[in-house]
């Protein structure tokens, strides 16, 4: 989600139609039954960086940057 979103899982922030207040991620959650599952909310940048250090089995440090409908970046020392 391209939005700032609160450790409750409210919306703060967005660039899409969400305004802030919105209990998205809760609301999503409800719908599919996954109120007791343990659940992190990440970007795709963060994503990528995660799959690439899981995939490489190494401990070494990660820098992804993505260039989409904006530049974003994550920075992963070590293991995930």
């Amino acid at each position: 989600l391209p939005c700032a979103i609160t450790s409750e899982g409210v919306v703060d922030t967005c660039s899409y139609p969400w305004t802030k207040g919105d209990t998205i991620v809760n609301d999503l959650l409800n719908a599919s039954c996954l109120t007791n599952v343990p659940t992190w909310i990440v970007n795709d940048a963060e994503l990528a960086a995660i799959g690439l250090l899981a995939e490489s089995r190494s401990s070494n440090a990660t820098l992804v940057f993505t260039i989409g409908h904006g530049v974003g970046a994550a920075l992963i020392l070590g293991e995930p």
